[in-house]
């Protein structure tokens, strides 16, 4: 009886497990996108360049924005 139970409640969870593991794929799929956009970005600023003249000004700015 616990056996047929067991199956059951694991048929009607099945859907819910794999709804869940859409939400999470997409996820971390959006944080890929996000992280690669924002690296390409902080590549790019002035301290990463070699005529930069205040480096740590420009990265402390920065780091201020990303608070």
């Amino acid at each position: 009886n616990t056996k047929k139970i067991a199956i059951t409640v694991k048929q009607q969870v099945a859907p819910l497990q794999a709804n869940e593991v859409t939400n999470i794929r997409r996820k971390s799929a959006a944080f890929d996108t996000n992280q690669f956009k924002f690296r390409e970005k902080f590549r790019s600023i002035p301290p990463f360049k070699y005529d930069c003249d205040k480096p740590y000004e420009h990265l402390d700015k920065y780091h201020d924005e990303i608070r």
